[in-house]
């Protein structure tokens, strides 16, 4: 499951864990061991914009993460899977990996994004208080222009969206409800 920062990932995760399996969120999979490293390397623990980051910790978190739900797979529990994914889910060599993997672990690769507009991300970020959005919240206006704005549908075209705006027409519950129909 993929979306922007403060789409509501965490919490749609919790809600899908509690019918289809385990929920692994890639904050609290890898914060205490990222912090511990932007440290090493000179960074604020709370640094998640520079190339130390960018190219030193963040594939460490992503590689974690997904060990940690193959091994799940492995040992037949099924598994959500919270992070950005933003990189990951525009590139369609990991998309078509992650198929393989599941595959041969006798399951199936679900693509998830949480969609959500500027206002409803803002307020959501600004609310939860944390220490890694400080630069988002600061440089608001630049980092929200390098995000992408619409879901990654041309790497994953049949990724479920779910529509997580304070504005949405349909609630949360009935999209997951749907969606769980479906499997």
């Amino acid at each position: 499951m993929g979306g922007l920062p403060g789409s509501g990932k965490t919490h749609l995760g919790a809600m899908l864990s509690e019918q289809v399996g385990l929920f692994l969120d890639k904050d609290t999979v890898s914060r205490f061991f990222s912090e511990f490293l932007l440290e090493i390397l000179g960074k604020s623990p709370n640094d998640r914009e520079s190339p130390e980051y960018l190219e030193k910790v963040r594939p460490l978190e992503y590689k974690t993460l997904i060990k940690i739900a193959k091994d799940n797979l492995a040992a037949s529990h099924s598994v959500v899977c919270s992070a950005p994914f933003i990189k990951e889910f525009c590139d369609s060599d990991w998309v078509e990996k992650m198929q393989v993997d599941a595959e041969l672990s006798d399951s199936t690769c679900y693509f998830l994004w949480m969609n959500s507009d500027e206002e409803t991300l803002h307020e959501r970020i600004r609310n939860r208080n944390a220490g890694r959005d400080l630069w988002k919240l600061a440089n608001w206006n630049t980092w929200y222009a390098s995000v992408p704005k619409d879901p990654p549908t041309v790497t994953i075209p049949d990724l479920v969206v779910f529509d997580n705006r304070m504005t949405a027409g349909v609630s949360l519950q009935q999209q997951i409800a749907t969606f769980l129909a479906h499997l």
